[in-house]
């Protein structure tokens, strides 16, 4: 990201380059990382079809000549990667599928998103998760400390969004 910024507020090639070379890597580290592309081209799409919140000195085209740039740099990174799962295509998806929120529960139920939602609420504010590689077994990921932190941060982002000027 930083070097997307470097490359975004300078429009020099190599930094698009660089940063699409980060990319390219960043796909390596965690399946997380596949939205970072989407991040960046989000972000592009809403300076091209946004002009309010585009800098008056950005050039559209230089920007996407950029783009085109990072996306071929962030493929050659990529290409092993790629290749891998090109030859085991059950690897893309395979941890995908065992943490989506759309998956079977443990106990053969289907479980649903809002089973999920309150499963994940309930294990940062009264049980945690039974999985001691997540936390201390069936403890909160909060305190009564954290807790009430949780709630009042909660409460001012809401208010302070509530009351932005539009």
């Amino acid at each position: 990201i930083w070097a997307f910024w470097r490359a975004y507020h300078h429009q020099r090639w190599r930094d698009f380059a660089l940063s699409g070379a980060l990319v390219g890597l960043t796909l390596y580290t965690y399946l997380a990382a596949r939205l970072v592309p989407l991040i960046l081209i989000a972000f592009a799409m809403g300076l091209t079809l946004l002009p309010r919140l585009r800098p008056p000195n950005l050039g559209l085209r230089r920007l996407w000549a950029g783009l085109l740039i990072l996306c071929a740099a962030m493929l050659v990174a990529f290409i092993p990667l790629g290749a891998y799962f090109l030859a085991n295509p059950g690897a893309f998806f395979l941890r995908s599928s065992y943490i989506s929120i759309f998956s079977s529960d443990p106990t053969g139920g289907a479980a649903s998103l809002a089973d999920n939602a309150l499963r994940v609420a309930r294990m940062v504010l009264d049980r945690g998760d039974m999985e001691w590689r997540h936390n201390l077994a069936g403890r909160p990921a909060l305190d009564w400390l954290g807790i009430l932190g949780f709630w009042v941060g909660l409460v001012i982002a809401f208010v302070r969004f509530l009351s932005k000027p539009r």
